[in-house]
């Protein structure tokens, strides 16, 4: 239990009663109990909540560490993507009670079956857009009837039509260096070394991560650009029909 308590940080609160400790220090003591009983199942309903910033830090990778080197298997349920990711075990996404897909973590992030299973995985959600793959000519992505650039390999094999397209945050600029999507300023969210500007290009809300602090006011007119190449697509009901890596088998 000695080893336990140090890990989870409550060393100091072992002779105290449960009334003289504060939620936070319970919900510490709760989870060290969990992992101390080595039971052949454990279930940890978002067992980080009310934990600060470092502690959680700390104790996600405790956790993969210590059942990792066990034979319990912990049920670990959280409405934090980064949680899945950081735990990288076996995901099952879950929308309005319904299992939308399973699969390891890395691989649902990397090939999401539904634009719901993409949003579910990342945070901020990816972005969605409308677009058209146009085949007069040379073939090219349309987004509000604007060339965003020539189709990349990985949906050569689709046809003619209406689809949408996501990226991962991370994944959009405001550099200009190449064709982008027109938006407009929402809000723009400071965190830490990074922000995360939240643009609005008709109905769809697209969400871009860059280094900095940037002072985008809103109301400003931004150009958004991605490498086609990294985008996702999905029909209009949703479904994947072409991710980075996985070429489109032509028909």
């Amino acid at each position: 239990m000695g080893e336990v308590a140090e890990i989870v940080g409550i060393t100091q609160l072992l002779d105290r009663f449960p009334l003289e400790l504060s939620g936070g220090q319970q919900q510490r003591v709760a989870i060290a109990r969990t992992i101390a009983r080595k039971r052949a199942l454990v279930l940890l309903d978002e067992p980080l909540v009310n934990l600060d910033y470092k502690l959680r830090e700390h104790l996600r990778s405790e956790f993969r560490r210590i059942f990792a080197d066990s034979d319990t298997i912990a049920v670990y349920s959280s409405s934090e993507p980064s949680e899945a990711l950081i735990l990288d075990g076996d995901v099952l996404v879950l929308s309005e009670g319904r299992l939308i897909q399973q699969g390891r973590a890395a691989e649902v992030y990397a090939r999401p079956e539904t634009v719901t299973a993409a949003r579910q995985i990342s945070d901020p959600p990816m972005s969605i857009i409308p677009a058209r793959l146009s085949v007069n000519g040379a073939r090219q992505w349309l987004v509000h009837g604007e060339e965003i650039g020539t189709e990349p390999a990985h949906t050569a094999g689709l046809g003619e039509g209406d689809y949408q397209l996501g990226v991962y945050p991370h994944q959009l600029s405001t550099d200009r260096s190449r064709p982008g999507v027109r938006t407009v300023v929402d809000f723009v969210e400071v965190s830490g070394s990074n922000s995360f500007i939240y643009a609005r290009a008709g109905d769809a809300i697209l969400a871009i991560k860059e280094k900095g602090v940037h002072d985008h006011a809103i109301g400003d007119g931004v150009q958004v650009n991605f490498d086609l190449g990294q985008m996702f697509v999905f029909d209009k009901a949703g479904n994947l029909v072409a991710s980075p890596g996985k070429e489109v088998a032509h028909g």
